[in-house]
C-alpha cells in the first residue's frame, strides 16, 4: 500500500514537470492584440527595449489576444479566442 501510494506521488510529480515543460511562453506588448514567439521580426526590438510581457500562451488567449500570423502557423493565427473555446470543448465532447 505505501509503495503505491509513493508511486501515485512520483508519478503526478514526473506528470507536471513534463506539463510545465511543454508550456509555451509567448511574448505581448501592451497595446497590442496578438501574441508572439521571441524569434518574431515585429517583435525583436520590442523585446531587446523590454517593452514587451512573457506569458503563457493560454494566459494569452484568455486575455482575448490572437497568434501573429508571421510566427504562428496560418490555421493557429486565423483562430479567434471564440473559435478557440469552441474547438476545444467539440473536442472534449468527441473523446
Amino acid at each position: 500500500m505505501h509503495k503505491r501510494i509513493m508511486m501515485l506521488g512520483v508519478a503526478v510529480a514526473v506528470l507536471s514537470m513534463t506539463a510545465l515543460a511543454f508550456a509555451e511562453d509567448v511574448y505581448i506588448t501592451k497595446r497590442g492584440k496578438k501574441y508572439h514567439q521571441a524569434s518574431c521580426p515585429f517583435i525583436e526590438g520590442a523585446i531587446k527595449n523590454n517593452k514587451t510581457q512573457k506569458i503563457s500562451k493560454e494566459e494569452a488567449i484568455k486575455q482575448g489576444r490572437v497568434a501573429c500570423s508571421k510566427c504562428f502557423s496560418e490555421e493557429e493565427a486565423s483562430v479567434r479566442p471564440k473559435e478557440l473555446k469552441q474547438k476545444k470543448s467539440s473536442a472534449s465532447t468527441q473523446k
